[in-house]
């Protein structure tokens, strides 16, 4: 038996190799094969008794190809801009009402740097467009858009403000050669996307400030030794992403791309006479639950869930009729209108593929049932299936056997049997499909055959 007390030194509680790239480090995991490389040997030179102390290191150059990165597409010449105190006073409208739920940007360096910009431009000196440039775009048309609170036909007020930022927007290389500041440009961009309705970019964006902030392991609580000197900043930056990560998710009605138990930063707190930092540690709180709340219900798996189920039973239906509705199919296209209705992206594809397959259904019942008519007239069916309503009413054949397939999705073992996919799952592998006549008329129009001929003379 192995002592308790070994443990793989291999294996540290945290990413410790670090690579240095665009001026600044980012951390590789345990998975990484040059991580786990550098780790061994690191391990070999303490163990070893040829042991040099100097040679070990966590940190590695990087060694990747370098190429030169393209302009940033932005005229700040001709781009109009409002006066210096009105872009102060739209740069202090922001702050004063996301600053205490978010934190996307330092007031005191933006101004700062605002105020230099706006001298060079007194000046006549032109600056090449900078990723401060459209973050300083973004955070102007945010300010005009909170202050006019009025939407036109091309969007909210600072529509065009935001259109320059995005369409000068750079590639994932340069994001990189300043991480932070690119971070804040993204969920400015996610939260502005909120407001035009734009579901799916702002999901896509702050995708990228999540994964650009996990490259840098703000997500990870690190040894003070190892901690940077803005920790605090790159905190709240953390969280900002977070929050607006699951506000976009709740909004699109998909996935999380973060869950809680990946996080080892510890939650804000809740400080004593400090309103500011209050409110911002009670916002992460209600993301916290909104994003377990996702897990729960309203993530794409249950709807697929949900349209897993209708599907199935209404497959089974076609293959084997049931003699009566053992499954409330109106109450499955009520939840799938209540999605759609919410705006959840993937409900509408769920719900037009579930009317297809009962169209379909609806068809191939009313074709049997001319055919048993025709063949056998001392049965009495009953009316066709219809679509409204949503209900699968349409009998089987008078003579119907019992079937055991649908008994047992109705009785089950205790009686009661709700559909449950498990249910299902066994349902489908025990379905016999001997004696079962699935070329019925319906299926044998040219829309079912394959034209074999035509096939072979494509090899």
């Amino acid at each position: 038996m192995p002592s308790e007390g070994l443990t793989n030194t291999l294996v540290t509680s945290e990413p410790q190799i670090k690579v240095h790239r665009y001026g600044h480090a980012a951390y590789l995991g345990h998975s990484s094969t040059l991580s786990f490389s550098r780790n061994v040997r690191n391990l070999l030179q303490r163990s070893s008794s040829i042991a040099d102390p100097d040679s070990i290191s966590l940190e590695r150059e990087d060694t990747s190809y370098t190429t030169p990165l393209p302009p940033i597409a932005l005229d700040l010449a001709s781009t109009p801009l409002p006066r210096l105190s009105y872009a102060e006073y739209l740069t202090n409208t922001v702050f004063i009402h996301a600053g205490s739920l978010y934190s996307l940007f330092d007031p005191a360096v933006f101004l700062e740097r605002l105020r230099e910009f706006y001298d060079e431009r007194t000046r006549g000196v032109a600056p090449n467009a900078r990723l401060w440039h459209v973050q300083m775009l973004l955070i102007l048309g945010f300010g005009e858009s909170i202050l006019a609170r009025e939407h036109s036909a091309s969007g909210p007020s600072g529509m065009a403000y935001f259109t320059r930022a995005i369409e000068a927007m750079s590639d994932i290389r340069r994001l990189y050669e300043d991480p932070l500041l690119s971070i804040e440009i993204l969920c400015l961009a996610t939260l502005f996307m909120h407001a035009t309705d734009l579901l799916q970019e702002s999901y896509v964006t702050i995708g990228k400030a999540l994964r650009i902030a996990v490259t840098k392991i703000m997500n990870v609580s690190v040894p003070d030794p190892l901690q940077p000197t803005n920790v605090e900043y790159q905190r709240r930056l953390w969280w900002t992403v977070y929050c607006i990560d699951r506000k976009s998710a709740a909004m699109l009605g998909s996935t999380l791309l973060m869950r809680d138990e990946d996080i080892s930063v510890p939650f804000p707190e809740i400080k004593e006479g400090d309103e500011c930092q209050n409110t911002f540690a009670i916002h992460v709180t209600l993301s916290s639950h909104l994003g377990k709340i996702l897990d729960d219900l309203f993530l794409p798996y249950d709807l697929d869930a949900l349209f897993s189920a209708a599907f199935a039973l209404v497959l089974i239906d076609i293959i084997r009729p049931a003699n009566e509705l053992l499954w409330d199919l109106p109450q499955v296209m009520h939840l799938l209108d209540e999605f759609v209705s919410r705006h959840i992206a993937p409900a509408q594809a769920y719900r037009s593929d579930l009317l297809q397959i009962l169209e379909l259904h609806t068809k191939l019942r009313s074709v049997d049932g001319a055919l048993q008519e025709r063949s056998n007239g001392n049965i009495e069916l009953g009316s066709t299936s219809e679509l409204t309503g949503f209900a699968i009413t349409d009998p089987a054949p008078a003579n119907a056997l019992s079937d055991p397939v649908w008994s047992r999705v109705r009785h089950g073992d205790d009686g009661s049997a709700p559909t449950h996919l498990e249910t299902i799952r066994s349902v489908i592998d025990n379905l016999d499909m001997e004696g079962t006549n699935m070329l019925g008329a319906a299926m044998l129009d040219g829309d079912w055959v394959w034209e074999l001929d035509n096939l072979w003379g494509v090899f």
